[in-house]
């Protein structure tokens, strides 16, 4: 897997929070993916059921056109919808979730001051995250609300944050709309949780 620059990247974070007491943001330059574009064209058919998922290159053009990615063991479908991927697997006592979703959002720009000013939602950082040659704005988020969040929406429903959950969430302008990618997980697990979610991230391939 084409992983090491990141994995080095998230590791530094991870020390470096342990050191200082203190939690930054994790690095959000995902290299981008070795597989060529047309490899997306002969992914295989992600399964609309909770099911787990064999090592490959998954895409599902009905449902989220130009959106593609790579999984190793481990990782399970889950919530395939109308503009909307969400997979899972098991991190500690918890479970790491990524969504690839086509958003409403008019921009990424708004949609990222958008969320930042939402009452029960900490900006813990933010900054630029480059992913497949593109550029968008990247935050780190935490919820500080009694109930669930919803951030963005899509088609098929909403992404949002319940209690105690931190979101690594990029969003990017398309020519079909604003793409976001986000990683979920408990706060409890979070350090854990972007290191299991580096390597399927490495891969995302967002065509125009």
């Amino acid at each position: 897997m084409r992983r090491a620059g990141v994995v080095a990247s998230l590791v530094a974070f991870v020390v470096g929070a342990c050191a200082s007491g203190t939690t930054p943001a994790p690095s959000t330059t995902m290299a981008a993916s070795a597989v060529p574009r047309e490899s997306a064209a002969a992914a295989v058919e992600l399964p609309p059921d909770t099911v787990d998922l064999p090592p490959a290159r998954y895409a599902r053009p009905d449902l989220l056109p130009g959106v593609s990615f790579e999984v190793e063991d481990g990782w399970s479908s889950g919530m395939v919808g109308d503009g909307r991927f969400q997979l899972s697997r098991e991190v500690g006592p918890g479970e790491v979730i990524v969504m690839l979703a086509r958003t409403t959002a008019g921009s990424a720009s708004a949609a990222a001051d958008a969320i930042g000013a939402m009452e029960g939602i900490s900006v813990l950082a933010t900054s630029e995250s480059r992913m497949n040659g593109r550029t968008g704005p990247n935050l780190e988020l935490e919820s500080t609300a009694d109930a669930r969040v919803d951030l963005l929406t899509t088609a098929s429903g909403a992404i949002g944050l319940e209690p105690g959950e931190r979101a690594w969430l990029s969003l990017f302008d398309t020519g079909g709309g604003v793409v976001a990618v986000t990683v979920i997980a408990d706060a409890g697990t979070w350090d854990a949780a972007l290191l299991a979610a580096e390597p399927l991230l490495e891969t995302v391939e967002i065509a125009d």
